[in-house]
């Protein structure tokens, strides 16, 4: 099965993090706040894309209002 999964590069995601609560993100996605700020600090070596997917999602429910 083919999955589409919407990606950004490093400083587009940091951006799409940037003036936003990483606590309010974290508890959003449940994602842990110190991979996030490694994430929006760009440094993250590796990054699961679960991770990526479970951030990229709450980042576009959040933008859509839902």
């Amino acid at each position: 099965m083919l999955r589409v999964v919407k990606v950004l590069d490093g400083p587009g995601f940091s951006k799409k993090l940037k003036g936003r609560s990483l606590l309010k993100v974290a508890e959003g996605c449940k994602v842990s706040y110190p991979t996030l700020l490694r994430m929006r600090n760009g440094e993250a070596d590796e990054i699961n894309i679960s991770t990526l997917k479970k951030v990229m999602d709450f980042l576009e429910r959040e933008e859509n209002g839902k």
